[in-house]
């Protein structure tokens, strides 16, 4: 994994970084608070497009970046031999299964082991791109991951992805892409109540930290207390 770091800069430096600033005019705030950051790390983030994890790990400090792997769905980006060995090239990448919870027992040995030897993860909550860009409830198992790690939580939000790659676009086109780092923050043991948080509370609980930092119309269930109980998370 160490030689991995060192390609991802080394790609995201020469390779993609040319691309992206033809496509994107990126701004990022909250960069400043990251220098004092130690790891391990979850960085959690809203996701609209395939542009977010190159535009997040461009953003990061190279220090942070450099120890930094990305959960990237199996189902997805791993059933191809191709591209699963390009994406985890490219971006250190590490399989994650999306189906119970989003967390299974051997996703869970992996990335335990991950954050044991002090990188940093970058994980998508939501399972799957937003369709409109719009955030939507987290599955359960990353609130699982960060019960059972204990591990610093880093809230990353992004908009402006969703018009240069949207979901079932293949070309991408130009716009202003954001990206905004929250306070890194521990889980609490409990609620401000006593009551013991569950795995589900925890992730939402998390977004919640990502929302504060999007734009209003980006929130999506994440506008009130309300809209988030009436929406149903991803099924187990």
């Amino acid at each position: 994994h160490r030689a991995l770091g060192v390609e991802v800069h080394a790609v995201l430096r020469f390779a993609l970084a040319p691309a992206m600033d033809f496509y994107m005019r990126r701004r990022s705030s909250g960069r400043e608070g990251l220098d004092a950051v130690k790891g391990p790390v979850i960085l959690v983030a809203n996701h609209s497009s395939h542009m977010d994890t190159p535009v997040i790990l461009a953003s990061l400090p190279r220090k942070l970046r450099k120890r930094t792997a990305v959960a990237a769905a199996a189902d997805y980006f791993y059933r191809n031999r191709l591209t699963a060995a390009v994406v985890s090239l490219v971006f250190n990448t590490v399989p994650i299964d999306r189906n119970g919870g989003g967390m299974g027992r051997k996703t869970t040995g992996n990335l335990d082991n991950l954050l044991d030897q002090g990188w940093n993860l970058l994980v998508y909550p939501e399972g799957s791109r937003s369709p409109d860009a719009s955030m939507r409830r987290p599955h359960a198992g990353i609130g699982f991951l960060a019960r059972h790690t204990g591990a610093t939580i880093l809230p990353v939000a992004i908009w402006g992805s969703e018009a240069v790659l949207p979901k079932g676009a293949n070309l991408p086109r130009r716009n202003h892409v954001h990206v905004a780092f929250g306070t890194p923050f521990e889980l609490p043991d409990a609620t401000a109540g006593g009551a013991k948080l569950g795995n589900q509370a925890v992730a939402d609980m998390m977004m919640w930290h990502v929302a504060e930092l999007l734009p209003a119309r980006y929130r999506g269930v994440y506008t009130s207390a309300a809209a988030v109980s009436a929406a149903e998370p991803p099924p187990n």
